[in-house]
């Protein structure tokens, strides 16, 4: 207590702040009905200096009920592999028939040798919520949408419905399917799914409002407006994951190069769906080759793979170039994994990589080197036969590419002789002026 020498007969008035720690009780309400009670004393001197005391009255307040949080996630699902195993699709309110989705693939004719046709229950898309904040009734299972959009720019507002009353967990009704070339334009999925005592679930129906157009290689986006966190929940999903295999020297896709997956063993990966071996795949004209589905380290496999390649005449691979200057002049996504099972340094099985349950999925372009054998021709010619000491001259260097395409990022060493030294601003390229060589004023100049 703090005791106050005051003038007669002055009010003393205190203003008290009482601050209540927040704590964290997690998706809970705080204590009701506390009290909590306050009571201040004084003491003062008279003129005759003998001391008096007095008491205020008790003040005290009520503890309301307060919520202090709440969670919410939205994620992309699969059925499990038991269940694609099986044929069958996921039961809706169980969650042990559902696994975060690695990716998605397109439903767009291609199979891979080794795997089945694709089918929207199996190979398609699904989503949930779990939010306390969307659970606004105890007693009914309630409705909801999801809107998930492509990088077409297609979209569709998909219709999740609670596993049962008061679960605060949602999953969409149906199985969406991705094509390249239907387009679901913002409609429901599916149509007139907004009376939540009419809505029914079914995997095994091929909607026709629930088809999203998507394209290989981008990822999905998944939101939804959830008032108990006051934000929009997001998520994200690849789809078709692929690669391109290119010219590590102009940048162009590679026709007729043959990829394959490997297991650490030297073995074919397999589909964990079929068990068979996946195929080979012969690069198009585009270059591209997809990503499959593949097993993720567990208990049971080491989900330890690399890419091997078998060119088309003319070109080699491994590349020698290294990824740094690949992803610098070409933006490619190039990694150690781009260089076969001992990377890109000859490492031995430094290019093997780990697929993972919360990562299963890996992109990787992968570089080829041309044979340019005979195909360059370099000259080098000096402007005068004889100097003399603090003489200048000039030296020319000419190259001649008879490849058939452009080459890109070529670099020219040139070493002086002993004694030169290159003289500033003096660099021209085509008779342009360039910028001063690297290592100027020499001898050596890149």
């Amino acid at each position: 207590m703090r005791f106050l020498t005051l003038p007669w007969q002055k009010l003393l008035s205190v203003s008290l702040i009482m601050v209540l720690c927040s704590l964290p009780i997690f998706a809970e309400t705080a204590p009701s009905g506390v009290s909590i009670t306050n009571q201040a004393d004084v003491t003062w001197s008279g003129t005759d200096n003998s001391f008096q005391s007095d008491h205020s009255n008790i003040a005290q307040i009520k503890v309301a009920s307060v919520v202090v949080g709440n969670e919410a996630e939205i994620r992309f699902l699969a059925p499990t592999l038991d269940i694609k195993r099986s044929g069958n699709t996921p039961n809706f309110s169980s969650d042990a028939d559902f696994v975060d989705a690695p990716f998605y693939q397109l439903d767009n004719g291609f199979v891979f040798q080794g795997s089945d046709a694709y089918t929207p229950g199996r190979d398609g898309v699904y989503i949930e919520v779990d939010s306390t904040g969307l659970n606004a009734d105890a007693n009914t299972a309630e409705l909801h949408f999801v809107t998930i959009s492509s990088p077409t720019g297609d979209s569709l507002r998909v219709a999740v419905l609670e596993t049962g009353p008061n679960t605060g967990v949602f999953r969409s009704i149906r199985a969406v399917r991705l094509s390249t070339t239907e387009r679901g334009n913002g409609a429901d999925c599916p149509a007139n799914a907004s009376d939540v005592n009419t809505v029914t679930v079914n995997y095994d129906v091929v909607e026709q409002s629930c088809v999203l157009q998507s394209s290989a290689g981008g990822s999905l986006a998944a939101s939804i407006n959830d008032p108990g966190v006051g934000v929009i929940l997001t998520d994200s999903a690849l789809i078709d994951p692929l690669g391109i295999v290119f010219d590590s020297a102009n940048n162009i896709p590679v026709i007729g190069a043959t990829v394959t997956i490997r297991n650490d063993d030297g073995s074919i990966a397999e589909n964990p769906v079929t068990g068979n071996p996946y195929a080979p795949q012969i690069t198009m004209a585009d270059g591209r080759y997809q990503f499959p589905f593949l097993y993720p380290q567990d208990a049971t496999h080491t989900g330890r793979y690399y890419l091997h390649v078998v060119p088309p005449a003319n070109y080699s691979f491994p590349s020698s170039v290294p990824a740094i200057t690949l992803v610098g002049n070409f933006a490619r996504q190039v990694g150690s994994f781009s260089y076969g099972i001992n990377g890109q340094d000859g490492v031995v099985n430094s290019g093997i990589f780990t697929l993972l349950v919360t990562s299963p999925d890996l992109v990787a372009d992968i570089p080829l080197d041309p044979d340019t054998t005979g195909k360059l021709s370099i000259e080098k010619s000096v402007s005068r036969a004889q100097v003399s000491i603090g003489d200048f001259l000039t030296y020319s260097i000419k190259i001649n590419n008879s490849y058939d395409p452009k080459l890109f990022a070529t670099k020219l060493n040139d070493q002086l002789p002993y004694g030169f030294r290159y003289v500033s601003g003096t660099a021209f390229l085509d008779g342009k002026k360039i910028a001063e060589p690297v290592g100027a004023p020499g001898p050596n100049l890149v």
